[in-house]
């Protein structure tokens, strides 16, 4: 199912995810209007970092944008959705994410 939330104008939005290595991560989203700016990073549990997808700005009209990543050790992904240019709009994202 997937969790709606609001982004005001000039602000971002992250959701954490705590992962396992070896497991298939997946997830989906979209914006209900206008665009957004996208980016998913995997941390492992020791610091490294890594961009696991990036978009600078993602429109509603482009359609779900969606992802999978097999991490290869512990750590977390962080996905983070970011509305700052926008000085008059919030944005409405769906999202959700599946083990």
């Amino acid at each position: 199912d997937y969790t709606q939330f609001q982004i005001s104008a000039g602000a971002a939005q992250e959701h954490k995810l705590e992962v396992k290595k070896g497991s298939n991560y997946t997830w989906e989203w979209n914006v209900v209007s206008h665009d957004v700016q996208f980016v998913c990073t995997f941390e492992s549990n020791n610091g490294d970092s890594l961009i696991i997808d990036e978009v600078s700005k993602w429109k509603n009209t482009s359609g779900p944008r969606s992802g999978e990543y097999v991490p290869p050790e512990d750590g977390k992904i962080t996905f983070k959705w970011d509305n700052s240019y926008s000085f008059l709009r919030s944005k409405a994202v769906l999202f959700k994410a599946t083990c």
